[in-house]
């Protein structure tokens, strides 16, 4: 749904006594693929436990104007990506939670049509994992090991900069 700002115009009566021209219409639609300058964009962190995801979250916003949020599996990682506009998604290789398998929430994103355009990066130090990521649509992410790099950042900005 489109953002727009709007300011009803009313006549002037006894129940609204200032003239017309003071209030007057104000309506800018956005069209539904953009967002005001002023929003800052937004990072979905699957599957980390909370120093990992606080470090993501450290790096992401001293490098980007952007928000980093958290989700611990497929079902509520959909339910955001569903709900609001979300820039990147990175997916921990083994989630948190209970040890499962990152691959299967990229899976689970990228087969579904209302999300599937959505980026995803898997955060492993593993090679061979970050390539199978990629064969199921992630674009190449990073390891634990390289938060922090510019490299890393450099792999963040096309998702994440202004």
């Amino acid at each position: 749904m489109p953002i727009a700002k709007i300011v009803v115009t009313l006549k002037k009566s006894k129940y609204c006594p200032l003239p017309v021209d003071r209030l007057m219409p104000l309506i800018h639609p956005l069209p539904s693929s953009s967002r005001p300058p002023e929003m800052p964009k937004t990072l979905v962190d699957c599957g980390n436990c909370g120093p990992d995801f606080n470090s993501i979250r450290k790096m992401v916003t001293a490098n980007f104007e952007a928000t980093v949020l958290q989700t611990h599996g497929a079902e509520d990682t959909l339910e955001l990506l569903r709900s609001r506009k979300v820039d990147l998604v990175t997916v921990n290789r083994k989630l948190d939670r209970d040890y499962s398998d990152g691959l299967e929430i990229i899976r689970a994103i990228k087969s579904d049509p209302d999300v599937k355009d959505v980026p995803v990066m898997l955060v492993t130090n593993y090679d061979e994992h970050q390539q199978t990521a990629v064969e199921e649509g992630a674009t190449y992410g990073f390891g634990k090991l390289e938060i922090g790099n510019e490299e890393t950042v450099e792999k963040l900005k096309p998702y994440l900069a202004g």
